[in-house]
This record gives structure tokens, C-alpha cells and sequence, in this order.
């Protein structure tokens, strides 16, 4: 059997992944996995997951990811945010990733509907939705 924890602790309000860990009945670590693996996790059974952002590509070159972060403000327009930002992953590799948002109303779940409809329109990745 395989013990699954997952580390939310500085997740939730920054630009950190949040970090799962296996590990067997031995306690041993199996595996540590953060930038290779996106959750998609409820805190509570209650309380649906509001999703205001959108990770459009990860890049190991810098340059890659500003392009695709040009594009994306380009075709999106300025009022909602476009940004690149450069965490270490479980490898201890940087990656730069190219995130939207947030998409801020009451109907932000609509507004990131259309934009993954306008980024696939337009030959871009539709992205992965993030809370």
C-alpha cells in the first residue's frame, strides 16, 4: 500500500505547486512530484473549486516562455493578467511558466471558457485551469 500526502501548506495563495509525496508501508519516499503533476483537489466536500487562473505552457528556456506570454497578452487583451514565473522543480530543474489570471467576477468560470475557446482558436494551448 502506498501513503499519499499532499502539501498545500504554501500552495494555496502563492505561485508554488502544491507537493505530493509516496511513499511505501516502509516509510520509504517513492516518489516526490511537484511541477510534473497538476491536482485538481477540494478542500472541502461542500465548497466547489472556484477556478480564476489558467497555466498556458511550462519552459525550461526562459525566452520560450516570454514568447508564448507575449502572445497570449496579445490575444487576450490587458485586463486580465499574463505572467511568467520561474519555480524549481522536484529535479531541481528550472521551469518558467506561463500563467493567465486571475479572472476575477462572478462569472469567472465563464470568462475562462471563452479564453480557452480564443487560445484554441488561435492554435495556443487551451491551458490547465488553476484555483
Amino acid at each position: 500500500a502506498l501513503k499519499v500526502t499532499i502539501d498545500f501548506d504554501e500552495a494555496m495563495d502563492t505561485n508554488i505547486d502544491p507537493t505530493l509525496t509516496l511513499s511505501g508501508e516502509d516509510g520509504t519516499e517513492t516518489a516526490a512530484i511537484n511541477d510534473a503533476l497538476t491536482l485538481d483537489a477540494s478542500l472541502s466536500a461542500t465548497e466547489p473549486t472556484t477556478y480564476r487562473r489558467l497555466q498556458v505552457g511550462a519552459y525550461e528556456q526562459r525566452s520560450s516562455a516570454e514568447g508564448l506570454a507575449e502572445a497570449v497578452r496579445e490575444l487576450v487583451g490587458s485586463a486580465i493578467p499574463v505572467g511568467v514565473s520561474e519555480v524549481l522543480s522536484s529535479d531541481q530543474r528550472t521551469v518558467y511558466r506561463v500563467r493567465l489570471g486571475p479572472v476575477e467576477g462572478a462569472d469567472s468560470t465563464k470568462q475562462l471558457d471563452r479564453i480557452q475557446m480564443q487560445l484554441r482558436d488561435n492554435g495556443f494551448p487551451e491551458g490547465q485551469r488553476l484555483p
